[in-house]
């Protein structure tokens, strides 16, 4: 599965959450202009666009020429304006474009230092705008019940794994935390938010959990790899008998 496919079954997956996401931060706000700052292949700006007047300029920034012509193709059915633009987030030579909206989701893991691109936003959020951040936290994703020996064992052997990887950054929450609130907006508000679903999965969940646990367990070694590879062929067979549940954390962030 490629990166762009993983994107959008993740993304059918939790369609209700983040549909009420939206809603949430939209709410009595009508924006002119929104950007999003690592719009990927432009998920959250083609959800966006079902909430926001015709008028609203929505704008996507990517450093991936092939991510952003998906983004392009999508948006050839909104009805809004629309612009996108290659930047690397990190090229502190490059003007940010102003906006009511920023946005920040499952990004900032991938912009090190973050710290850099959060001062630079601190001023354009003087202007009356608002930033809203949203990152999972990688160290409370679960799928389960498992035996407490492989859980260990998973956990352990997963962060060898992805702590050298070029292609997935995990992002300690607790840093995240600690430098929303050191960079110096006038204000922060931060809440956690708890996802989850219990079997009987419907088949789009079910596909996204299937990929995920595979994926972990490509990421293990070679002693654990096995025996998760057997609680997955147990647990997440489509029709299968096994009660099992995913959880999953997200930091959110307003901060203007």
């Amino acid at each position: 599965m490629s990166s762009a496919e993983w994107l959008e079954t993740h993304h059918l997956a939790k369609i209700s959450q983040r549909r009420s996401y939206v809603k949430e931060i939209l709410d009595q706000r009508h924006p002119k202009r929104i950007v999003d700052l690592g719009c990927g292949t432009g998920l959250w700006l083609d959800l966006i666009s079902h909430y926001v007047d015709e008028n609203c300029l929505l704008v996507g920034i990517d450093k991936d020429p092939e991510s952003l012509q998906r983004s392009r193709d999508r948006a050839k059915l909104w009805k809004q304006p629309h612009k996108f633009i290659q930047q690397d987030l990190l090229d502190s030579e490059m003007d940010l474009p102003s906006a009511d909206i920023y946005l920040a989701f499952n990004i900032l893991s991938y912009v090190n230092p973050c710290t850099h691109l959060l001062k630079r936003m601190r001023h354009l959020l003087a202007n009356k705008a608002t930033m809203f951040v949203r990152q999972y936290d990688g160290d409370l994703l679960r799928f389960g019940p498992m035996p407490e020996g492989l859980r260990n064992s998973v956990n352990q052997s997963l962060y060898s794994g992805v702590s050298t990887s070029q292609q997935f950054s995990h992002f300690p929450i607790d840093r995240l935390y600690r430098e929303l609130n050191q960079v110096g907006f006038q204000q922060v508000d931060i809440k956690f938010e708890t996802y989850q679903e219990h079997s009987p999965f419907e088949p789009h969940f079910l596909s996204y959990l299937i990929n995920t646990a595979k994926w972990t367990a490509d990421n293990t070694n070679e002693l654990v790899q096995p025996d998760l590879e057997k609680w997955i062929e147990r647990h997440l067979k489509p029709n299968g008998d096994c009660s099992t549940y995913f959880l999953e954390n997200y930091l959110l962030a307003e901060l203007s």
